[in-house]
């Protein structure tokens, strides 16, 4: 106990009122992550501490948050599809909806008929995306593509400290891979897609969340496009493609996909965002007519 008798336990139900009263949508979560924080140990493993005297530093982890600084910059790492990865400022921060990407990425790719895909993950940040589908996959062959320098580097540590094999290449999602044209089972993509000039919500988002990972051009819409036509060169006959995007964007993203380079498109909603999924068309074989001379031939 500290010298004003306060536990712990009673500092975790202290700090759920105060993030709670600040509008954290995830108040009661965030003040045991905080409470493990500055315990050296882990949120599942708090409620064995719950005597301890309060650490020092615990109220100043405490304050950040209610300020609307996200819990993962705060403590330095986030937990996605069950794993732990390193996060840090000017990284996007992974967000729970994703993960409902994934989870359709690695059920499609259970069902190829190939065991060892080619995955391409555009936009992938810190690499979450790609390392869960390369750990959940261990036959895949995962590439992750990201603009930013920073980025990159960060999804490497993340690999490394996983222990799962991903190759990461810095450049523009518009001009990757060459060298994987057709041949490509599976691209996903998480792109910035929020419209310039359309208000963000979440502070944690709008203040701490980097712009490159945001916004995507007049009407959300410019990286998506780039996806799209690196998706339709990347993949095989028959491959797909996992496109992650705004709500509000469905009508005009399907239109993209309306064409005869795609087949079996559909659009579907997850906890904030949406999720389009779609196969590269098969090019139809030349039908022989036996009755065509050699001439005609």
């Amino acid at each position: 106990m500290t010298a004003g008798g306060l536990s712990i336990g009673s500092a975790i139900k202290g700090a759920h009122a105060m993030l709670e009263a600040a509008g954290v949508p995830t108040a009661e979560r965030d003040a045991v992550s905080l409470a493990a924080y500055a315990l050296g140990t882990t949120p599942d493993a708090v409620g064995t501490h719950l005597d301890l005297p309060v650490p020092a530093r615990f109220w100043a982890l405490v304050d950040r948050r209610v300020a609307r600084e996200p819990v993962e910059l705060i403590v330095g790492a986030s937990f996605f599809c069950g794993r732990r990865f390193l996060v840090e400022p000017g990284v996007f921060v992974p967000k729970p909806e994703t993960e409902e990407l994934v989870a359709r990425v690695v059920e499609r790719l259970r069902t190829l008929p190939t065991a060892t895909p080619r995955v391409v993950d555009l936009c992938t940040g810190s690499g979450v995306v790609a390392i869960t589908v390369a750990a959940d996959v261990p036959g895949a062959t995962v590439t992750g593509v990201d603009l930013s320098g920073q980025a990159c580097d960060l999804a490497v540590r993340n690999a490394a400290a996983a222990e799962v094999k991903v190759a990461f290449e810095c450049c523009d999602v518009a001009t990757a891979l060459p060298e994987l044209d057709g041949l490509v089972d599976v691209v996903i993509a998480n792109p910035p897609y929020i419209p310039v000039g359309r208000a963000i919500g979440m502070p944690e988002v709008r203040d701490h969340d980097p712009a490159l990972a945001l916004w995507g051009g007049a009407d959300g819409l410019d990286v998506v496009r780039a996806v799209a036509a690196t998706a339709r060169r990347l993949l095989a006959p028959g491959g797909w493609l996992f496109l992650e995007h705004g709500p509000y964007q469905v009508e005009s993203v399907l239109a993209m996909f309306g064409d005869e380079a795609w087949s079996q498109v559909t659009d579907h909603e997850t906890v904030d965002d949406a999720v389009l999924v779609a196969q590269r068309t098969a090019p139809e074989r030349p039908h022989h007519d036996p009755n065509r001379t050699l001439r005609e031939q």
